[in-house]
């Protein structure tokens, strides 16, 4: 084993509380190594395979539990951790999808389209078929029965996104996050479902998702199970029972309050789930794997001290985050404290060796088995940790590598690395409060980090989830947020397209017609992603839409199309682009008819004057000047010209007085015009 793994970190936790508890937390833990030294990853239930329960909490910060000195009482958890294996240095992504989708495939989400933010209401894209999850490579290890109950948060707009089409057997909660506790509704929509039906059952959503998950366990606890628990406290609606708040009565009515409670709820649930597998005689043959999906919203009541930053952010209090391992039949007991960098990423492939899948993985991984590491056998993987925020206008990364952390922040780090407002290296594990800057001492370091950084971001597809596009207009969810079975037909664009110029400052835009959409929206914008609209309509019912735009430049539009009750759309058309060009000659704003020679300007004339012509189309013109006997006295004009309106300067200096006419000879006709010139 690795014994400096499990040593205490003094100059973080330095509370009597913790370091007593952490003395002997280790004295137990080595203890228990003397009785069992080498625990196979298999279980002793005659050979079979053990049960698997994961339990996520929403924003739960690090300072929010007792066991880390909180005046939040969790004494559930705190002697899970006492029993169990506490990961110190637990890692996630910054938010609420990415952690869910990446824990769920082992893989970063950014590579799939699912890094960065989270799935909005009105989001269409979600998890994707091509990736393989925990319950489906676990049902290929002879895991029958397979549930989630609680919080999806993977995509809901179409009945593809289901759990149960990505390797569940039963699903049992909501399918978005941030809904009323009591009443089960978001935006008005009831979103509360079992399997793939909507569900009335009443009551306060921590103890309901609970009281599915003891149904579960009663129900499963004779084969092995896999049950996948991701609550939904204590992220906002701040909500709780007046019984959990009467805990609380030195806390001030408030957020902190509210908060402090609904975690108390949470763990009182967990105790009678943790008791479910008592009373069946399976506590110790079930894998209990606990973590928050990101670090806690300090403005929503929690609180990430002693760490810096908060949900959304690289800081360490956005991605580090309580977590604890309890197996005792597979060695994962004694209350250690472990300091080596766990994360998110690595519950796929740990539980692929638990279940016995030590086979090549469907997907490559990248997250490593730490089974070894956890059990006391093994070493902490030699690896970089990256995490990635987008919030728009602006993206965040960070990247741990050995002893160094990296967080850049900018417009865009692929096409201006130098230029982030923000880079700064820490020395992550002597100082993991992010005290000290040592960026401007370490030039080389920081120059390999950020190529690191870049290489990590090349991995995002151009298509994916994104919190900050606008929804279309008037969107409403679907009705109790039931699943569509798919989206509308993505409309294509007819015209103008692939950079067709148009000799008009009016525009109209064409695509084809979708029979299941009632309007479209349309978008025209100066650039291709769109940050900045220069025309939109949001309720086009014909399947075109002129807009007036300034000349000389170029645009991109995209057009997307919606049903009647504006619940369901599609996906936006591949942008088109075109070009609006200059103002045509003359000022003129619209391209002519037909083709006219309009005379010459004086007349009569004395020495110079102008020939106007108009032509609707490119060809070959010749100008030229004939005497009353139609011989050619003078050329003005021989070439090609655009459509449009233009003139030529006539010179008569060499001319004597009298009656000429301007000749005009094109692949159509030839037309002339007289005047006089007079000395």
């Amino acid at each position: 084993m690795a014994p400096h793994l499990y040593l205490e970190r003094i100059g973080i936790f330095s509370s009597p509380f913790v370091l007593n508890r952490m003395r002997l937390l280790a004295v137990s833990f080595l203890l228990s190594l003397l009785v069992t030294s080498e625990v196979p990853a298999q279980n002793s239930r005659q050979g079979g395979l053990p049960n698997i329960l994961i339990v996520v909490v929403d924003d739960l910060g690090w300072n929010d539990v007792s066991y880390h000195g909180s005046e939040i009482e969790t004494p559930t958890l705190d002697t899970l951790a006492s029993d169990g294996i506490e990961l110190d240095r637990f890692y996630t992504a910054p938010f609420c999808t990415p952690t869910r989708a990446g824990w769920l495939t082992g893989r970063y989400s950014i590579r799939f389209g699912m890094h960065g933010t989270v799935i909005a209401p009105y989001e269409l894209r979600g998890f994707p078929d091509a990736e393989d999850t925990v319950p489906e490579m676990l049902a290929r290890a002879g895991y029958t029965q397979r549930g989630i109950v609680g919080k999806w948060h993977l995509g809901h707009m179409r009945d593809d996104y289901h759990p149960l089409n990505h390797g569940f057997t039963e699903f049992y909660g909501s399918y978005t996050g941030n809904l009323d506790y009591f009443t089960h509704l978001k935006l008005d929509e009831l979103d509360w479902h079992k399997d793939m039906a909507t569900n009335t059952d009443a009551g306060y959503v921590t103890d309901l998702i609970a009281d599915e998950a003891i149904q579960f366990i009663e129900e499963n606890a004779a084969a092995p199970f896999f049950l996948y628990l991701p609550f939904t406290a204590p992220h906002t609606p701040l909500q709780a029972p007046t019984e959990c708040l009467d805990r609380y009565p030195s806390l001030p009515d408030g957020e902190r309050k509210t908060y402090a409670a609904m975690v108390s709820c949470f763990d009182d649930q967990l105790a009678r789930i943790l008791q479910a597998l008592e009373d069946h005689d399976i506590r110790d043959n079930t894998l209990v794997w606990f973590f928050s999906d990101n670090g806690a919203n300090e403005s929503e009541g929690g609180d990430n001290a002693p760490l810096r930053g908060r949900k959304g952010q690289t800081f360490e209090g956005g991605i580090r985050t309580p977590a604890i391992v309890h197996w005792p039949d597979g060695g994962l007991s004694g209350g250690a404290r472990l300091d080596s960098l766990v994360s998110y990423l690595d519950i796929y492939p740990t539980l692929a060796r638990v279940a016995g899948q030590t086979g090549t993985p469907v997907n490559a991984l990248d997250g490593f088995d730490v089974l070894d590491l956890l059990q006391g056998n093994g070493t902490e993987p030699n690896r970089d940790f990256y995490s990635f925020v987008d919030s728009g206008d602006s993206e965040e990364l960070s990247i741990i590598a050995d002893e160094w952390k990296l967080r850049w922040r900018g417009d865009d780090l692929l096409e201006d690395p130098d230029g982030g407002t923000v880079l700064q290296l820490y020395a992550i594990l002597e100082d993991p409060l992010e005290s000290t800057n040592l960026s401007a001492g370490n030039p080389t370091i920081v120059v390999d980090l950020i190529s690191r950084l870049q290489s990590f971001r090349t991995l995002r597809p151009a298509q994916h989830i994104d919190f900050h596009s606008p929804p279309p207009l008037g969107f409403i969810p679907p009705i109790e947020w039931v699943m569509h079975a798919d989206t509308i037909a993505t409309p294509l664009a007819v015209a103008p397209v692939d950079s067709v110029a148009t000799d008009s400052a009016t525009v109209t835009l064409r695509w084809n017609d979708i029979a299941a959409a009632a309007t479209y929206v349309v978008q025209v914008s100066t650039s291709p992603d769109f940050e900045t609209l220069a025309a939109s309509s949001g309720a086009v019912s014909d399947t075109m839409l002129a807009v007036v735009l300034t000349r000389d430049s170029t645009y991109h539009w995209r057009v997307r199309a919606i049903n009647t009750r504006v619940d369901n759309y599609s996906f936006w058309s591949d942008a088109s682009a075109f070009v609006v060009p200059a103002l045509l000659p003359n000022g003129i704003d619209e391209l002519p008819t037909e083709l006219s020679l309009d005379g010459v300007y004086p007349n009569p004339i004395g020495v110079q004057a102008t020939v106007r012509f108009s032509l609707p189309g490119a060809g070959n013109v010749v100008v030229a000047v004939v005497d009353a006997l139609g011989r050619e006295v003078a050329r003005i004009a021989d070439g090609t010209f655009n459509a449009g309106v233009h003139t030529l300067q006539l010179d008569s200096s060499q001319l004597a007085s009298g009656t000429y006419f301007v000749r005009m000879i094109t692949n159509e006709k030839v037309q002339t015009s007289r005047f006089t010139i007079v000395r």
